[in-house]
């Protein structure tokens, strides 16, 4: 039954009704007018009898917070939940509650208006990718058939732009300067792991002496890769030695732990002041190191299929970025070359062409 009654203790009016698995709710209409109370009971109820063609279904919030919890990574684990909130501010300007919404109810329409509010916001088209994903693997682990991103992907009514890899290796008067830079041991430390193996932040946070194989390689394990395999990562001399640095006492401690000493680092709470101290070019990032060992990995002739094992890509033609960087090293190498032989020629007043030849008509 539902109905607007008043309370003795309060001027506004109270709603009742059954929702749509037939449980009596109550609650404050925020308001002391008999006839938009009733207003407000008729859209609920209303609203009670679109929602009970869902009520077989499990909710939104309830799917996701259980997506996230399986994960065993962090940085996938912090990703997801970014998504999450950004998903619920939208469905909350959308006029649904995040709480309280089921699947089903997530349909084609919102998932293109979340796309568009995104795009508004100024976000990329790759966040967005990644985004559409977390929703797409809500449906997944509910094992529901309709995948509302799935389906709109396949219409192809909506175009994204290709994620272009950035890849910006550091130069050797920016690593010396960023080196120079540091105030921390442990931070010079980080860059140079970061350079002579190609791990990836991630991954330098949470290595410890465990991980250190008597071979002077990195034996990962499959938590901490993208592709879930054991993975092994040369040590060269030079970084070997800026661990010795920091070499902790516990074979199970962090070779880089944050200051207070019981978590792990994060990029951006130290890197940023080590690169404007530097003065370098404030677009590069902590990611570059790693971008800077593949490319002198392959520029010393290091082999591409054993480069794309160390750097752990799940294909090679992720590898072969750094291919096409070097290719490109070459040419502009090639160019300079050939100006400076054009500069001496000219100074010397050697460059010669032909002359056309002539010929006359016998007469």
């Amino acid at each position: 039954m539902a109905r607007v009654y008043r309370r003795k203790d309060s001027p506004r009016l109270y709603l009742e009704y059954e929702d749509e698995r037939g449980r009596t709710t109550r609650h404050s209409s925020g308001t002391s007018d008999w006839q938009e109370a009733e207003i407000q009971l008729k859209q609920l109820l209303a609203e009670v009898e679109r929602r009970k063609a869902f009520r077989d279904q499990p909710k939104f919030i309830e799917v996701a917070m259980a997506l996230i919890d399986s994960q065993k990574k962090p940085n996938t684990r912090e990703s997801m939940e970014s998504s999450l909130i950004r998903w619920s501010l939208y469905l909350d300007q959308a006029g649904f509650d995040p709480r309280t919404m089921y699947l089903g109810e997530l349909t084609i329409e919102l998932v293109a208006g979340f796309i568009a509010h995104e795009r508004a916001r100024g976000v990329g088209d790759p966040s967005i990718r990644v985004r559409l994903s977390f929703v797409s693997k809500v449906f997944e682990t509910a094992v529901i058939r309709r995948n509302p991103v799935r389906e709109l992907l396949m219409t192809r009514e909506i175009k994204f732009k290709k994620a272009r890899p950035q890849v910006r290796p550091i130069t050797k008067g920016e690593e010396k300067a960023l080196l120079d830079a540091c105030n921390r041991i442990d931070h010079a430390c980080m860059i140079v792991v970061a350079i002579e193996c190609g791990l990836r932040p991630n991954e330098i946070y949470a290595i410890t002496p465990e991980h250190v194989t008597g071979k002077r390689t990195f034996l990962l394990p499959a938590s901490m890769n993208k592709d879930s395999t054991i993975r092994t990562v040369p040590i060269t001399n030079r970084a070997m030695d800026a661990l010795r640095q920091v070499w902790p006492k516990e074979e199970t401690a962090l070779f880089f732990p944050s200051r207070r000493g019981n978590g792990r680092y994060y990029t951006a709470s130290w890197w940023g002041g080590v690169r404007k101290r530097a003065g370098v070019d404030p677009k590069i990032r902590f990611y570059d190191c790693r971008h800077t060992f593949a490319t002198r990995y392959l520029q010393d002739g290091g082999r591409i299929e054993k480069l794309q094992r160390i750097l752990g890509h799940d294909d090679l033609e992720t590898t072969m970025v750094y291919v096409h960087l070097t290719d490109s090293d070459v040419i502009e190498d090639a160019d300079r070359v050939e100006k400076l032989r054009l500069e001496a020629n000219l100074a010397q007043n050697v460059l010669r062409f032909p002359t056309r030849r002539t010929h006359t008509a016998d007469k």
